[in-house]
Protein backbone atom coordinates (compact mmCIF):
# COMPACT_ATOMS: atom_id res chain seq x y z
CA UNK A 1 0.00 0.00 0.00
CA UNK A 2 2.84 2.37 0.81
CA UNK A 3 4.45 1.58 -2.55
CA UNK A 4 1.16 2.18 -4.36
CA UNK A 5 0.76 5.44 -2.47
CA UNK A 6 4.26 6.58 -3.45
CA UNK A 7 3.72 5.60 -7.10
CA UNK A 8 0.43 7.47 -7.12
CA UNK A 9 2.02 10.64 -5.73
CA UNK A 10 4.90 10.46 -8.22
CA UNK A 11 2.53 9.85 -11.13
CA UNK A 12 0.35 12.76 -10.06
CA UNK A 13 3.41 15.02 -9.72
CA UNK A 14 4.65 14.01 -13.16
CA UNK A 15 1.23 14.59 -14.65
CA UNK A 16 0.94 18.02 -13.04
CA UNK A 17 4.47 18.89 -14.23
CA UNK A 18 3.74 17.84 -17.82
CA UNK A 19 0.44 19.71 -17.72
CA UNK A 20 2.13 22.90 -16.47
CA UNK A 21 4.91 22.56 -19.07
CA UNK A 22 2.33 22.24 -21.85
CA UNK A 23 0.47 25.29 -20.57
CA UNK A 24 3.64 27.40 -20.41
CA UNK A 25 4.75 26.24 -23.87
CA UNK A 26 1.31 27.02 -25.27
CA UNK A 27 1.42 30.51 -23.79
CA UNK A 28 4.87 31.17 -25.30
CA UNK A 29 3.83 29.98 -28.76
CA UNK A 30 0.42 31.64 -28.69
CA UNK A 31 -0.18 34.69 -30.86
CA UNK A 32 -2.67 36.02 -28.26
CA UNK A 33 -1.82 34.78 -24.71
CA UNK A 34 -4.64 36.70 -22.92
CA UNK A 35 -7.22 35.14 -25.23
CA UNK A 36 -5.79 31.68 -24.52
CA UNK A 37 -6.06 32.26 -20.75
CA UNK A 38 -9.73 33.27 -21.14
CA UNK A 39 -10.33 30.02 -23.07
CA UNK A 40 -8.73 28.01 -20.28
CA UNK A 41 -10.87 29.71 -17.62
CA UNK A 42 -14.08 29.19 -19.63
CA UNK A 43 -13.18 25.57 -20.31
CA UNK A 44 -12.39 24.93 -16.63
CA UNK A 45 -15.77 26.42 -15.63
CA UNK A 46 -17.62 24.34 -18.24
CA UNK A 47 -15.84 21.15 -17.19
CA UNK A 48 -16.57 21.84 -13.51
CA UNK A 49 -20.27 22.42 -14.37
CA UNK A 50 -20.36 19.17 -16.36
CA UNK A 51 -18.63 17.13 -13.66
CA UNK A 52 -20.44 18.47 -10.63
CA UNK A 53 -23.91 19.18 -12.09
CA UNK A 54 -24.63 17.59 -15.50
CA UNK A 55 -23.10 14.22 -14.63
CA UNK A 56 -24.88 13.74 -11.29
CA UNK A 57 -28.19 14.96 -12.79
CA UNK A 58 -28.04 12.39 -15.58
CA UNK A 59 -27.11 9.58 -13.20
CA UNK A 60 -29.93 10.44 -10.78
CA UNK A 61 -32.46 10.77 -13.61
CA UNK A 62 -31.46 7.42 -15.07
CA UNK A 63 -31.67 5.78 -11.63
CA UNK A 64 -35.06 7.32 -10.66
CA UNK A 65 -36.57 7.35 -14.16
CA UNK A 66 -37.12 11.12 -14.10
CA UNK A 67 -37.73 11.96 -17.76
CA UNK A 68 -37.56 15.72 -17.20
CA UNK A 69 -34.22 15.43 -15.45
CA UNK A 70 -32.96 13.09 -18.19
CA UNK A 71 -33.97 15.52 -20.93
CA UNK A 72 -32.43 18.41 -19.01
CA UNK A 73 -29.20 16.46 -18.54
CA UNK A 74 -28.97 15.54 -22.24
CA UNK A 75 -29.62 19.13 -23.31
CA UNK A 76 -27.05 20.39 -20.80
CA UNK A 77 -24.49 17.88 -22.10
CA UNK A 78 -25.14 19.02 -25.67
CA UNK A 79 -24.78 22.65 -24.59
CA UNK A 80 -21.47 21.73 -22.90
CA UNK A 81 -20.21 20.09 -26.11
CA UNK A 82 -21.26 23.09 -28.23
CA UNK A 83 -19.55 25.47 -25.83
CA UNK A 84 -16.29 23.48 -25.93
CA UNK A 85 -16.52 23.35 -29.73
CA UNK A 86 -16.94 27.13 -29.92
CA UNK A 87 -13.96 27.65 -27.63
CA UNK A 88 -11.48 25.18 -29.16
CA UNK A 89 -12.49 24.47 -32.79
CA UNK A 90 -10.35 27.31 -34.14
CA UNK A 91 -7.32 26.18 -32.14
CA UNK A 92 -7.71 22.54 -33.22
CA UNK A 93 -8.00 23.56 -36.87
CA UNK A 94 -4.86 25.70 -36.50
CA UNK A 95 -2.94 22.77 -35.00
CA UNK A 96 -3.98 20.42 -37.81
CA UNK A 97 -3.28 22.97 -40.57
CA UNK A 98 0.02 24.22 -39.11
CA UNK A 99 2.29 21.62 -40.79
CA UNK A 100 0.83 22.45 -44.21
CA UNK A 101 1.15 26.17 -43.55
CA UNK A 102 4.80 25.77 -42.50
CA UNK A 103 5.59 24.29 -45.93
CA UNK A 104 4.81 27.67 -47.49
CA UNK A 105 5.70 30.13 -44.74
CA UNK A 106 8.80 28.47 -43.27
CA UNK A 107 7.29 28.01 -39.82
CA UNK A 108 7.23 30.27 -36.79
CA UNK A 109 11.00 30.75 -36.61
CA UNK A 110 11.75 34.42 -37.04
CA UNK A 111 14.12 35.30 -39.87
CA UNK A 112 17.50 36.62 -38.83
CA UNK A 113 17.82 40.37 -39.40
CA UNK A 114 19.99 41.32 -42.36
CA UNK A 115 21.60 44.65 -43.22
CA UNK A 116 19.79 46.73 -45.82
CA UNK A 117 21.81 49.24 -47.84
CA UNK A 118 19.09 50.35 -50.26
CA UNK A 119 18.87 53.84 -48.74
CA UNK A 120 22.63 54.61 -48.81
CA UNK A 121 22.86 53.16 -52.33
CA UNK A 122 20.09 55.49 -53.47
CA UNK A 123 21.83 58.45 -51.79
CA UNK A 124 25.09 57.57 -53.53
CA UNK A 125 23.45 57.30 -56.96
CA UNK A 126 21.93 60.75 -56.51
CA UNK A 127 25.30 62.23 -55.57
CA UNK A 128 24.59 62.73 -51.86
CA UNK A 129 27.79 61.09 -50.68
CA UNK A 130 27.96 62.50 -47.16
CA UNK A 131 24.35 61.49 -46.55
CA UNK A 132 25.16 58.02 -47.88
CA UNK A 133 27.97 57.69 -45.32
CA UNK A 134 25.54 58.68 -42.55
CA UNK A 135 23.04 56.04 -43.67
CA UNK A 136 25.77 53.39 -43.87
CA UNK A 137 26.85 54.22 -40.32
CA UNK A 138 23.25 53.73 -39.16
CA UNK A 139 23.26 50.21 -40.57
CA UNK A 140 26.70 49.50 -39.11
CA UNK A 141 25.47 50.50 -35.64
CA UNK A 142 23.24 47.42 -35.77
CA UNK A 143 25.81 45.26 -37.62
CA UNK A 144 29.17 46.66 -36.45
CA UNK A 145 31.34 43.95 -38.09
CA UNK A 146 29.49 43.48 -41.35
CA UNK A 147 32.06 43.24 -44.16
CA UNK A 148 29.92 44.50 -47.02
CA UNK A 149 28.90 47.64 -45.15
CA UNK A 150 32.46 48.64 -44.29
CA UNK A 151 33.63 48.01 -47.87
CA UNK A 152 30.69 50.07 -49.17
CA UNK A 153 31.68 52.89 -46.83
CA UNK A 154 35.33 52.72 -47.92
CA UNK A 155 34.31 52.81 -51.62
CA UNK A 156 32.23 55.94 -51.12
CA UNK A 157 35.03 57.59 -49.15
CA UNK A 158 37.71 56.76 -51.73
CA UNK A 159 35.90 56.86 -55.09
CA UNK A 160 33.32 59.55 -54.46
CA UNK A 161 34.69 61.75 -51.69
CA UNK A 162 38.36 61.25 -52.75
CA UNK A 163 39.27 60.86 -49.09
CA UNK A 164 41.88 58.11 -49.08
CA UNK A 165 42.76 58.69 -45.43
CA UNK A 166 39.17 57.98 -44.34
CA UNK A 167 39.01 54.92 -46.59
CA UNK A 168 42.31 53.74 -45.16
CA UNK A 169 40.90 53.97 -41.63
CA UNK A 170 37.81 52.02 -42.67
CA UNK A 171 39.94 49.23 -44.15
CA UNK A 172 42.03 49.20 -40.97
CA UNK A 173 38.80 48.76 -38.99
CA UNK A 174 37.98 45.71 -41.12
CA UNK A 175 41.38 44.19 -40.28
CA UNK A 176 40.70 44.68 -36.57
CA UNK A 177 37.32 42.89 -36.58
CA UNK A 178 38.80 39.39 -36.47
CA UNK A 179 35.74 37.66 -37.97
CA UNK A 180 36.37 37.96 -41.72
CA UNK A 181 37.72 35.28 -44.04
CA UNK A 182 41.25 35.59 -45.50
CA UNK A 183 39.66 35.99 -48.94
CA UNK A 184 37.65 39.02 -47.83
CA UNK A 185 40.57 40.62 -46.00
CA UNK A 186 42.83 40.17 -49.03
CA UNK A 187 40.10 41.71 -51.21
CA UNK A 188 39.85 44.75 -48.94
CA UNK A 189 43.63 45.27 -48.98
CA UNK A 190 43.79 44.90 -52.76
CA UNK A 191 41.00 47.47 -53.17
CA UNK A 192 42.92 49.90 -50.98
CA UNK A 193 46.00 49.39 -53.16
CA UNK A 194 43.88 49.97 -56.28
CA UNK A 195 42.67 53.31 -54.95
CA UNK A 196 46.21 54.48 -54.20
CA UNK A 197 47.26 53.62 -57.77
CA UNK A 198 44.24 54.93 -59.66
CA UNK A 199 43.25 57.91 -57.54
CA UNK A 200 46.53 59.10 -56.03
CA UNK A 201 49.06 57.68 -58.51
CA UNK A 202 50.98 56.45 -55.47
CA UNK A 203 52.58 53.14 -56.39
CA UNK A 204 54.88 53.12 -53.36
CA UNK A 205 51.94 53.25 -50.94
CA UNK A 206 50.17 50.55 -52.93
CA UNK A 207 53.27 48.37 -52.66
CA UNK A 208 53.41 48.84 -48.89
CA UNK A 209 49.73 48.04 -48.51
CA UNK A 210 49.99 44.86 -50.60
CA UNK A 211 52.89 43.82 -48.38
CA UNK A 212 50.42 43.42 -45.51
CA UNK A 213 48.94 40.27 -47.06
CA UNK A 214 52.04 38.02 -46.86
CA UNK A 215 52.55 39.22 -43.30
CA UNK A 216 48.97 38.49 -42.23
CA UNK A 217 48.57 35.22 -44.19
CA UNK A 218 52.04 33.72 -44.73
CA UNK A 219 52.18 30.56 -46.84
CA UNK A 220 48.65 30.93 -48.23
CA UNK A 221 47.10 31.48 -51.65
CA UNK A 222 46.42 35.07 -50.65
CA UNK A 223 50.12 35.54 -49.97
CA UNK A 224 51.02 34.02 -53.34
CA UNK A 225 48.60 36.29 -55.23
CA UNK A 226 49.94 39.34 -53.40
CA UNK A 227 53.53 38.45 -54.28
CA UNK A 228 52.62 38.07 -57.93
CA UNK A 229 50.88 41.42 -57.97
CA UNK A 230 53.86 43.06 -56.28
CA UNK A 231 56.05 41.62 -59.03
CA UNK A 232 53.82 43.17 -61.69
CA UNK A 233 53.89 46.52 -59.90
CA UNK A 234 57.61 46.77 -60.57
CA UNK A 235 57.07 46.36 -64.32
CA UNK A 236 54.16 48.79 -64.17
CA UNK A 237 56.29 51.39 -62.42
CA UNK A 238 59.17 50.88 -64.86
CA UNK A 239 56.93 51.23 -67.92
CA UNK A 240 55.34 54.30 -66.43
CA UNK A 241 58.61 56.14 -65.89
CA UNK A 242 60.15 55.10 -69.22
CA UNK A 243 59.82 57.68 -72.00
CA UNK A 244 57.23 56.76 -74.59
CA UNK A 245 58.45 56.34 -78.16
CA UNK A 246 56.18 56.74 -81.13
CA UNK A 247 57.56 55.14 -84.28
CA UNK A 248 55.91 56.11 -87.54
CA UNK A 249 56.69 53.68 -90.32
CA UNK A 250 56.24 54.34 -94.01
CA UNK A 251 53.29 52.50 -95.50
CA UNK A 252 53.80 50.23 -98.46
CA UNK A 253 51.89 51.43 -101.47
CA UNK A 254 50.05 49.02 -103.77
CA UNK A 255 50.63 46.19 -101.32
CA UNK A 256 47.94 44.10 -102.98
CA UNK A 257 49.81 44.07 -106.31
CA UNK A 258 53.05 42.68 -104.91
CA UNK A 259 54.11 39.10 -105.63
CA UNK A 260 56.81 38.84 -102.95
CA UNK A 261 55.89 39.54 -99.31
CA UNK A 262 59.09 38.22 -97.71
CA UNK A 263 60.34 41.61 -96.56
CA UNK A 264 56.96 42.48 -95.05
CA UNK A 265 57.04 39.62 -92.56
CA UNK A 266 57.67 40.75 -88.95
CA UNK A 267 61.19 40.07 -87.80
CA UNK A 268 61.39 37.44 -85.08
CA UNK A 269 63.61 38.20 -82.11
CA UNK A 270 66.60 35.96 -81.59
CA UNK A 271 65.62 33.33 -78.94
CA UNK A 272 68.97 33.74 -77.22
CA UNK A 273 68.33 37.47 -76.87
CA UNK A 274 64.82 36.75 -75.57
CA UNK A 275 66.20 34.34 -72.99
CA UNK A 276 68.72 36.93 -71.83
CA UNK A 277 65.93 39.46 -71.31
CA UNK A 278 63.79 36.99 -69.34
CA UNK A 279 66.72 35.98 -67.15
CA UNK A 280 67.50 39.65 -66.46
CA UNK A 281 63.90 40.26 -65.41
CA UNK A 282 64.00 37.28 -63.06
CA UNK A 283 67.27 38.42 -61.53
CA UNK A 284 65.58 41.73 -60.77
CA UNK A 285 62.38 40.12 -59.49
CA UNK A 286 62.50 36.36 -58.71
CA UNK A 287 58.80 36.37 -57.66
CA UNK A 288 57.58 36.97 -61.21
CA UNK A 289 56.12 33.53 -61.95
CA UNK A 290 54.70 34.56 -65.32
CA UNK A 291 58.17 35.49 -66.60
CA UNK A 292 59.56 32.22 -65.24
CA UNK A 293 56.88 30.27 -67.10
CA UNK A 294 57.75 32.13 -70.31
CA UNK A 295 61.39 31.17 -69.80
CA UNK A 296 60.37 27.50 -69.40
CA UNK A 297 58.50 27.57 -72.71
CA UNK A 298 61.46 29.22 -74.41
CA UNK A 299 63.89 26.58 -73.12
CA UNK A 300 61.64 23.80 -74.37
CA UNK A 301 60.35 25.20 -77.66
CA UNK A 302 63.49 26.97 -78.88
CA UNK A 303 66.36 25.09 -77.22
CA UNK A 304 64.93 21.66 -76.41
CA UNK A 305 66.44 21.94 -72.91
CA UNK A 306 64.01 20.13 -70.62
CA UNK A 307 66.58 20.12 -67.82
CA UNK A 308 66.63 23.92 -67.66
CA UNK A 309 62.83 24.13 -67.91
CA UNK A 310 62.55 21.52 -65.13
CA UNK A 311 64.80 23.63 -62.91
CA UNK A 312 62.50 26.63 -63.29
CA UNK A 313 59.37 24.54 -62.78
CA UNK A 314 60.80 23.01 -59.61
CA UNK A 315 61.41 26.52 -58.32
CA UNK A 316 57.73 27.31 -58.93
CA UNK A 317 56.47 24.04 -57.44
CA UNK A 318 58.49 24.39 -54.23
CA UNK A 319 57.08 27.79 -53.30
CA UNK A 320 55.49 27.46 -49.87
CA UNK A 321 52.43 29.52 -50.73
CA UNK A 322 51.81 28.23 -54.26
CA UNK A 323 48.12 27.32 -54.76
CA UNK A 324 47.45 23.60 -55.28
CA UNK A 325 45.91 24.13 -58.73
CA UNK A 326 49.07 25.92 -59.89
CA UNK A 327 51.31 23.16 -58.49
CA UNK A 328 49.25 20.58 -60.38
CA UNK A 329 49.49 22.68 -63.55
CA UNK A 330 53.28 22.96 -63.28
CA UNK A 331 53.74 19.25 -62.56
CA UNK A 332 51.63 18.36 -65.60
CA UNK A 333 53.72 20.72 -67.72
CA UNK A 334 56.87 19.03 -66.47
CA UNK A 335 55.41 15.63 -67.38
CA UNK A 336 54.54 17.03 -70.83
CA UNK A 337 58.13 18.08 -71.42
CA UNK A 338 59.56 14.81 -70.11
CA UNK A 339 57.37 12.72 -72.42
CA UNK A 340 57.07 14.80 -75.59
CA UNK A 341 60.51 16.41 -75.65
CA UNK A 342 62.86 14.13 -73.73
CA UNK A 343 61.00 10.88 -74.28
CA UNK A 344 61.69 9.96 -70.65
CA UNK A 345 58.52 8.10 -69.72
CA UNK A 346 59.89 6.95 -66.34
CA UNK A 347 60.54 10.55 -65.29
CA UNK A 348 57.03 11.51 -66.40
CA UNK A 349 55.59 8.68 -64.30
CA UNK A 350 57.47 9.91 -61.24
CA UNK A 351 56.19 13.45 -61.85
CA UNK A 352 52.56 12.31 -62.13
CA UNK A 353 52.94 10.24 -58.97
CA UNK A 354 54.00 13.43 -57.19
CA UNK A 355 50.54 14.86 -57.95
CA UNK A 356 48.89 11.76 -56.49
CA UNK A 357 51.08 11.89 -53.38
CA UNK A 358 50.55 15.62 -52.81
CA UNK A 359 46.78 15.70 -53.41
CA UNK A 360 45.45 12.13 -53.09
CA UNK A 361 41.83 13.08 -52.44
CA UNK A 362 41.20 15.66 -55.16
CA UNK A 363 40.19 15.38 -58.79
CA UNK A 364 43.72 16.18 -59.98
CA UNK A 365 44.94 12.88 -58.52
CA UNK A 366 42.30 10.98 -60.46
CA UNK A 367 43.27 12.71 -63.69
CA UNK A 368 46.95 11.91 -62.99
CA UNK A 369 46.11 8.21 -62.50
CA UNK A 370 44.18 8.23 -65.75
CA UNK A 371 47.03 9.93 -67.56
CA UNK A 372 49.52 7.34 -66.29
CA UNK A 373 47.72 4.69 -68.33
CA UNK A 374 48.07 6.74 -71.54
CA UNK A 375 51.71 7.80 -71.29
CA UNK A 376 52.76 5.34 -73.99
CA UNK A 377 50.28 6.95 -76.38
CA UNK A 378 51.70 10.39 -75.58
CA UNK A 379 55.19 9.09 -76.20
CA UNK A 380 54.25 8.21 -79.81
CA UNK A 381 53.43 11.85 -80.48
CA UNK A 382 56.78 13.02 -79.23
CA UNK A 383 58.31 16.00 -81.10
CA UNK A 384 61.95 16.37 -81.93
CA UNK A 385 63.84 18.90 -79.78
CA UNK A 386 65.23 22.02 -81.37
CA UNK A 387 68.97 22.56 -81.56
CA UNK A 388 69.82 26.14 -80.70
CA UNK A 389 72.97 27.09 -78.88
CA UNK A 390 72.66 28.81 -75.53
CA UNK A 391 74.56 31.96 -74.71
CA UNK A 392 76.81 32.81 -71.80
CA UNK A 393 73.85 33.78 -69.59
CA UNK A 394 73.33 30.06 -68.88
CA UNK A 395 75.63 30.29 -65.87
CA UNK A 396 73.13 32.41 -63.89
CA UNK A 397 70.09 30.39 -64.83
CA UNK A 398 69.21 29.08 -61.37
CA UNK A 399 68.13 32.42 -59.94
CA UNK A 400 67.70 31.10 -56.41
CA UNK A 401 66.16 33.45 -53.89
Amino acid sequence: MILDYIIGIVSMAVGIGVFCWLMIRSLKNSEDPPKLIVKWIASAAAIAFAVFFIGPTLLDSMRTGDRFGLIFGVVSAAAFGAMMAVIWTGSIVDILAKPLENLFTGGDTAAEPEPNYSIPEAKRKRGFYEEAIIEIDKVLEEFPREFRGHMFKAEVQAENLKNLDAAHQTIQAILQHGNHTPKNIAYAINRMADWHIKLADDIESARNILGWIPQIFPGTEQSYAARQRLAKLKDFEKNKTAPKKFIVSQQNESIGLRSDFTELKPTEEDPVRTAEKLVARLEENPDDDETREQLCLLYVNQFGRVDLAAEQLEFLINQSDAPPHKVVEWLNKLADYQVKISGDIDAARRTLHRIIDLYPNVAAAGRARERLSFLNVELKGRSKPASVKLGNYEQSIGLKR
